[in-house]
């Protein structure tokens, strides 16, 4: 899916974060003002497209090649 829109993160940005953070699953700082964002976009770069791309953006931030990614864990049988 890479490539379709930026996506949104659960994650807070923080500039130079991922260059010190673990190498599996980094979480993010604790807090911010900006929110993850993902992925890359249909306009964007091929070498954008990827999911180690990061950039930050506030949570109010929208326009045409951002969005987000709904999930669902299943419930228990």
């Amino acid at each position: 899916m890479y490539g379709n829109v930026w996506e949104w993160c659960q994650d807070w940005w923080e500039d130079g974060y991922y260059k010190e953070s673990p190498v599996d699953d980094p979480t993010g700082p604790t807090g911010g003002s900006n929110r993850v964002i993902r992925g890359g976009g249909w306009i964007s770069p091929a070498w954008y497209c990827r999911s180690a791309l990061r950039n930050g953006n506030l949570p109010g931030f929208g326009n045409f090649n951002l969005g987000l990614r709904v999930s669902r864990v299943p419930a228990d049988k």
